[in-house]
């Protein structure tokens, strides 16, 4: 957010202003004024879930029709704003369906949650 020209639109910061400063002074004026730096957060983060997920629409998102999220927003040690969410994809077990199968079968997961898990899951570590 501190090369963002959304965050100086929000604080109300010419933007040739913005791109003038350096990236500490870019820095202080996001500290110095933490609603500006949360109203662009929200709007990065309703932008993906409106746009690229097209969630609780019934319209196709990048990964399928998303029913439903929910998602947690936090600030690390030193600020940054981030989230973790849950999307509900069409045609995938919702949670009390796999609840449901867990009493069922208690391997339940064990076969099917692992691949499940992966298929969804990727890590890249960047190269130095």
């Amino acid at each position: 957010n501190v090369c963002n020209t959304l965050v100086s639109l929000i604080e109300g910061i010419d933007i040739s202003d913005w791109h003038s400063m350096s990236a500490f002074n870019r820095a202080v004026c996001v500290a110095r004024h933490p609603s500006a730096t949360v109203q662009f957060f929200n709007e990065i983060i309703s932008g993906f879930l409106q746009t690229i997920m097209k969630g609780g629409k019934q319209s196709v998102g990048i990964l399928g029709i998303c029913e439903a999220y929910y998602g947690m927003l936090k600030a690390q040690g030193k600020g940054t704003l981030h989230g973790h969410f849950m999307l509900w994809l069409k045609g995938n077990p919702n949670p009390q369906m796999l609840h449901n199968q867990r009493q069922e079968d208690v391997n339940y997961m064990v076969k099917h949650g692992w691949r499940l898990f992966i298929s969804v899951i990727s890590l890249k570590i960047a190269e130095p």
